[in-house]
């Protein structure tokens, strides 16, 4: 199994994600490793001082993740989203796309009408409720495709930036609704 992580340190080496803490200046460190168990890095994720917003891990095989997922959801504070059927997203609990996406929306005053995101995978989904529009694009897992408004060309077809080129003429485009 793979896995990375992105350690973001802080000031004062909060352990929370806090609005101030997101003013302030932010390192990224990413790491890649391959291993057999995962638990020694959750448990150095568990340290004090030691922040961590988001690992992502790769499985030899679909079973391999159904298997770690299920002790992975078992700890009860971490968020997990199935990437493919092989690649898993951890994060702390509350913390992925859609909590971004509302608190960039009450940061600049915007409604939920006002929001629109685009979305081809599972670690997408959280930001369906938090936005007026959700585009998927046409790689898009189908259950990303289920839950999307319409559907546009794929990313190596310029799917997004078609639609906003649209949206900015006013127009509505969808390769497909869904």
């Amino acid at each position: 199994m793979s896995y990375m992580t992105q350690a973001v340190h802080r000031v004062e080496h909060s352990d929370r994600l806090t609005d101030e803490a997101l003013t302030q200046e932010i390192v990224s460190q990413p790491n890649k490793f391959t291993v057999e168990d995962i638990t020694p890095q959750l448990l150095a994720v568990d340290e004090v001082g030691n922040f961590v917003e988001k690992m992502g891990a790769c499985f030899d095989t679909h079973e391999d993740l159904e298997r770690d997922l299920a002790q992975l959801e078992a700890r009860g504070d971490l968020q997990i989203a199935v990437v493919t059927p092989t690649e898993i997203e951890i994060t702390t609990l509350g913390v992925e796309k859609g909590s971004g996406v509302e608190w960039v929306m009450r940061q600049l005053g915007l409604q939920k009408d006002q929001l629109v995101a685009f979305g081809d995978s599972g670690n997408d989904l959280p930001m369906r409720p938090a936005v007026g529009t959700f585009v998927a694009v046409d790689n898009a897992s189908d259950e990303v495709k289920a839950v999307a408004d319409c559907i546009v060309d794929s990313i190596l077809d310029d799917g997004v930036a078609k639609w906003l080129e649209e949206a900015c003429e006013g127009r509505y485009y969808s390769l497909r609704d869904s």
